[in-house]
C-alpha cells in the first residue's frame, strides 16, 4: 500500500501552522490513505510503526489528543504496578508509559525524552526499551495501529472526549508544546473543516474505534465518564486488563491518586520539568501547565455563540447512524 502526503490549500490551516514551532517547518497535511492529518515527520517513522513488534501482554491507550489520555495512562500503570504510588511520583509517566508516535508528530520529541532522562531517540524506539508488561500511549487512528496489536491479541483502551470541550483543551496544549501564538476560534475552525489539528479529522479517528466496539480486546470508555464514576471506569479497566485484585480501598487510593488536582501536583505526571525544559527550548514564554481543568463544559465559555452552533451541526452530521452519543456537561 503507497502513503502519500498530500498538501491541504486551506488558509485556515496555514495560519494555524505557521502559528506553531513544529509546523510551521512541518506543515501539516494530509496522509492517505488513511486520511489523517501528519506533519512531514510522519514518513520518516512509518515502516517502524508498522513493523513494530507487540506482546500479548500490551496494553495500548489509544486516544485522540486532548481526551483524558494522560489520566487512563497513570490509572492503567499504577493498575499494572501494584499501586506503587511512591514510584508513580518518581518515575516519569512518559517513561512508564511512553508514546509510541510522538517522533512523528513533535519537533521537539527527542528534547522530551532526553528531559524524562532517556537516551532512545524516538518513542518507538523508547517503546521497543521498554520492560514487559508494557502499558503504550497511542494517538494513531485503529486502521494505523501496528497490525500486530491484532495478531498478537493485545489490549486496546480508546478514551472518546466531546469534540468541543478537545478543541479549547488544543489550545492550551498548543500554547505550551508548540509555543501557539495563534487564537481558539482558528483551532476551532480547522477542526470543523476536517483538516487539523495533528490526527484529525476528529470523527475519522474516533469512529475508527467506535465501529470496532465489537471486538473483546478493545475497551471504550468516555471521558465524561471517568468524570461522573471513576470508580466504576476502573474497576471496568481493571477487569479489563486482569488486574481486579484490589480492594475497594485501594481503589479509592487509586481514585484520589489520580485526581486532577494530585495530578497537576505531581510532576511526574504534569511533566513540569521537561515542559519548562521544552518551552526554555522554543524560548516561549507563554503561561500554563500541561494538565489544565479536566472539566467538562469549559466550552459553553469558550466558543462563540456562532461556533457552537457550527459544532452541533458538524456533530449532527457525523453522527448520523452511528449510535456513538456525547457528555457535553457533567
Amino acid at each position: 500500500m503507497e502513503i502519500k502526503q498530500i498538501p491541504i490549500n486551506n488558509e485556515d490551516l496555514q495560519r494555524f501552522n505557521s502559528d506553531c514551532y513544529t509546523f510551521k517547518e512541518h506543515p501539516l497535511s494530509m496522509l492517505e490513505p488513511y486520511h489523517q492529518v501528519f506533519p512531514s515527520l510522519y514518513m520518516d517513522h512509518h515502516k517502524s510503526f508498522q513493523e513494530a513488534e507487540v506482546y500479548e501482554d500490551d496494553v495500548w491507550i489509544c486516544t485522540f489528543p486532548k481526551s483524558g489520555t494522560r489520566w487512563m495512562q497513570e490509572i492503567v500503570s499504577c493498575l499494572r504496578n501494584g499501586l506503587d504510588f511512591e514510584k508513580a511520583k518518581s518515575s516519569p509517566l512518559g517513561l512508564r508509559v511512553p508514546f509510541f508516535d510522538f517522533s512523528a508528530v513533535s519537533y521537539n520529541a527527542e528534547k522530551m525524552l532526553k528531559a524524562y532522562g532517556s537516551s532512545c531517540k524516538t518513542g518507538a524506539e523508547l517503546v521497543n526499551h521498554t520492560l514487559r508488561p508494557r502499558t503504550i500511549k497511542t494517538h494513531l487512528s485503529y486502521e494505523m495501529l501496528p497490525p500486530k496489536i491484532h495478531e498478537k491479541g493485545a489490549k486496546m483502551i480508546n478514551v472518546i472526549r466531546n469534540p468541543r470541550d478537545v478543541c479549547v483543551s488544543f489550545l492550551n496544549h498548543h500554547v505550551l508544546t508548540e509555543n501557539y501564538t495563534g487564537d481558539l476560534q482558528t483551532i476551532a475552525e480547522i477542526m470543523l473543516q476536517d483538516v487539523g489539528p495533528i490526527y484529525a479529522p476528529f470523527f475519522t479517528h474516533i469512529l475508527s474505534y467506535w465501529n470496532q466496539r465489537e471486538n473483546p480486546n478493545l475497551l471504550i470508555v468516555h471521558y465524561e465518564e471517568m468524570q461522573k464514576d471513576v470508580t466504576g471506569v476502573i474497576k471496568r479497566v481493571a477487569k479489563f486488563i486482569g488486574t481486579e485484585e484490589y480492594s475497594d480501598d485501594q481503589i479509592a487510593k487509586l481514585v484520589e491518586h489520580t485526581s486532577v488536582d494530585k495530578m497537576r501536583a505531581n510532576p511526574m505526571v504534569n511533566v513540569t520539568g521537561p515542559i519548562d525544559k521544552l518551552k526554555a527550548a522554543m524560548k516561549n514564554e507563554q503561561k500554563g501547565t500541561f494538565i489544565n481543568t479536566g472539566k467538562t463544559g469549559g466550552w459553553k465559555n469558550k466558543l462563540t455563540e456562532e461556533t457552537i452552533e457550527r459544532f452541533k451541526k458538524w456533530e449532527e452530521k457525523w453522527l448520523k447512524d452511528t449510535g456513538l452519543l456525547f457528555a457535553y456537561e457533567v
